[in-house]
């Protein structure tokens, strides 16, 4: 005999009631008083922008910062083509889901030069603090438009990831004194897997 479909609904109800415990959902059903993290999205961000060495001014660079949604900030380069973004951080409570602990925070920044885009910075982290790795290099970052994309690997500190080896790449046009040493696209399609 079939059931009901109001049956049915009360039968959903109580097996979801079961379930959304071992989902971590705290405190109520709807997550209402869940426990809230600081969420590093991105450290202080300070750049120049040059073409042939020379200071591009008026540009307007973009910072792209993803983690459950995006938030944009938008700035323009001064007079000696500097630009600067503060550090970003939230409040979520999705780093102590059982299915949402481990959401990677994506850093894009571009900066839109004569209708062409041109990335001066993308990585994503897994993690939800401060990578110093990241934090140093984006203090400084020094792009020229007439730089090759390249990809950075620089260590995570996160000891979970360290130890998988995960490490992040960056992808971009600037370039920094201190190492390690830089792949072009090319070199990367070249490496056999």
């Amino acid at each position: 005999m079939p059931l009901s479909p109001s049956l049915l609904r009360a039968t959903f109800a109580a097996w979801l009631l079961l379930l959304l415990p071992a989902c971590e959902v705290n405190a109520d059903m709807f997550g209402l008083f869940a426990k809230k993290y600081d969420v590093h999205l991105s450290p202080a961000v300070n750049g120049r922008l040059t073409k042939d060495g020379q200071p591009l001014a008026g540009v307007n660079v973009v910072r792209d910062l993803h983690y459950d949604k995006p938030l944009i900030d938008k700035t323009t380069t001064d007079a000696d083509g500097r630009f600067s973004f503060p550090a970003k951080s939230i409040r979520s409570s999705l780093p102590g889901g059982l299915f949402t602990g481990d959401i990677p925070v994506s850093q894009t920044i571009e900066a839109k030069v004569d209708g062409s885009l041109y990335l001066l910075w993308h990585t994503t982290q897994h993690g939800f603090e401060e990578n110093p790795e990241l934090a140093i290099r984006l203090k400084q970052l020094n792009c020229d438009l007439n730089n090759e994309e390249v990809v950075y690997y620089v260590p995570n500190p996160d000891p979970v990831w360290s130890k998988a080896r995960m490490e992040h790449g960056i992808g971009t046009i600037c370039r920094w004194p201190f190492g390690p040493e830089p792949y072009t696209l090319e070199e990367l399609n070249n490496i056999n897997l």
